[in-house]
């Protein structure tokens, strides 16, 4: 082997390692599954406009295999040379701003991880001959690594999704002994998880032993996991958040957990990209209700107007809350008086002055669903008044911070939706602070209108006066002004400068931790 092409191996062997890991990284984001990161290719972040390095090296790759088909007079080798240097340069210049891009290791990202490397091994094995077009290939192999990486995947979830299957029906068995056990289904678009956690709050004061699906766990098998570790024998109460991305999703989930309440934060266009239609998704969400057995109660926000419509002429008890009404919560079927409904009565007095740590409408708005959610399951309405002044929301969900320089953080970086992210701005602008900003990380999966929201995104940001920092360069035309960078680093060096106490920052959607650290004292 030559000199040269023991260069490019070491170059190869580096940049296939890089590629891999963050290709693996990018599969775990999307949870493993092929619609989610298929949805985020097509959007601004994972487009290929977004990596001009990788659309140059590609286009080299080709033009090389071209020319060597069809004889054109130029070296191949050569331009071989320069796509294998892009790719190095991709992933050089990523590492650089961001670190280097890897998955959390867990045993399914090891496996697909191990099954890569051993595709690459085995087909650099069988195929890289030296002395002929060798840097070529290898750069060609890296072309590759991220096709290679879809099949690792596809490979590995098929043993995964047969001890998902066995873990499942555990959990189902392990549910379906409980027979004494209350389990309330908690789903929406958004709010589904300060809504768990304040009535998780709510029932633990009123000293029953409750548990609730810890996190993030909202699909079949982070709820099954959750349910083999947390059902002990004296549990009275377990809390499911049920998560989904396509109809069916909520129903498969219901009959691992067998919900007696239901609890329906709200519809909006959250995953329209996956879930096909608004329709769609509004189905999607009733499918908790559907699966409720007879006698099971209805929890559901009246302000929406999507679930107002559903809920006429249900069968099932039905709890309504509502901010916008006098009434705020009122009762249809149940066992239970409205004037007993004590607890919401300060509810709209939370953000003008009472202890109560909860900041805009859409915090308030899950502490009345959990506070509907707590009278269907009988605890006194006093006992639910005086755990809501206690109420502490979940981390990263309208947090309020101290910031570096005295500033003021408003840190709803948990995750972002439409309806959130507007409810945020509207509540950042009622701060008095002139030095308003906004670090946003745009949403996603929203399909033909990610334009739209993010047009009206960007119109509630001006409208308060706020300066827009964007993590990333996608929907700038419809943002409107502001700093827009891919580098987590220099956006956090931006958006740090010259804080004060005269400032106030929302951070919004999954920003880099990065940002965070910048800016939290």
């Amino acid at each position: 082997m030559t000199a040269f092409e023991l260069a490019a191996v070491a170059l190869g062997a580096v940049t296939g390692v890089l590629s891999i890991l963050s290709q693996t990284y990018l599969w775990q984001q999307k949870e493993y599954r092929l619609d989610r990161f298929w949805a985020g290719l097509r959007e601004g972040q994972g487009s290929l406009s977004s990596h001009p390095l990788v659309v140059l090296a590609m286009l080299a790759v080709f033009l090389s295999w071209l020319s060597f088909i069809t004889g054109f007079g130029v070296s191949v080798e050569a331009v071989g040379w320069i796509a294998l240097l892009f790719f190095v340069g991709h992933h050089a210049w990523r590492a650089a701003q961001r670190g280097i891009l890897r998955p959390e290791f867990t045993l399914k990202a090891d496996a697909v991880i191990t099954a890569a490397a051993g595709l690459i091994l085995m087909m650099g094995h069988l195929l890289l001959a030296p002395g002929q077009l060798f840097t070529l290939q290898v750069a060609t192999f890296i072309f590759f690594i991220p096709g290679i990486v879809a099949a690792s995947v596809t490979l590995v979830n098929i043993p995964f999704d047969v001890r998902k299957k066995q873990i499942v029906r555990q959990a189902t068995r392990a549910r379906s002994s409980r027979t004494q056990l209350t389990v309330v289904g908690i789903t929406g678009s958004y709010g589904k998880t300060s809504t768990k956690h304040f009535l998780e709050q709510i029932v633990r004061g009123s000293g029953r032993r409750v548990a609730a699906t810890q996190a993030h766990h909202n699909t079949p098998i982070g709820v099954s996991l959750d349910i083999l570790a947390q059902l002990t024998p004296d549990l009275e109460i377990y809390i499911a958040e049920l998560g989904a991305y396509r109809r069916g999703e909520i129903r498969d989930l219901c009959r691992i957990v067998q919900p007696q309440i239901g609890v329906l934060t709200a519809v909006s266009n959250q995953h329209l990209d996956l879930f096909g239609s608004q329709e769609n998704i509004e189905k999607a969400k009733w499918e908790l209700v559907d699966a409720l057995p007879e006698g099971g109660i209805v929890v559901v926000n009246a302000d929406d107007p999507r679930l107002a419509r559903r809920a006429e002429g249900e069968a099932r008890p039905l709890i309504r809350y509502s901010l916008r009404r006098k009434a705020d919560v009122w009762v249809e079927n149940v066992n239970f008086k409205p004037a007993e409904i004590l607890c919401t009565l300060h509810l709209k007095d939370f953000a003008q002055g009472l202890p109560i740590p909860l900041a805009s409408e859409a915090l308030l708005g899950s502490a009345l669903a959990a506070a509907a959610a707590a009278l269907a399951l009988k605890i006194p309405p006093a006992n639910i008044a005086r755990a809501i002044t206690s109420l502490r929301p979940f981390a990263r969900t309208m947090e309020l911070k101290a910031g570096k320089g005295g500033a003021t953080i408003i840190d709803d970086s948990y995750s972002g939706n439409e309806t959130g992210t507007l409810i945020a701005l509207r509540h950042l602008g009622r701060f008095s602070q002139a030095d308003k900003r906004v670090a946003l990380f745009p949403l996603i999966e929203l399909g033909r209108q990610s334009p739209a929201v993010h047009r009206k995104i960007g119109a509630a940001v001006h409208a308060i006066g706020a300066k827009l920092y964007v993590a990333g360069d996608s929907y700038r035309p419809e943002l409107g002004p502001g700093i827009y960078e891919k580098d987590p680093k220099r956006l956090a060096r931006l958006v740090s400068q010259n804080l004060s106490q005269d400032t106030v920052i929302l951070l919004e959607n999954r920003l880099p931790d990065v940002v965070r650290n910048a800016l939290i004292a």
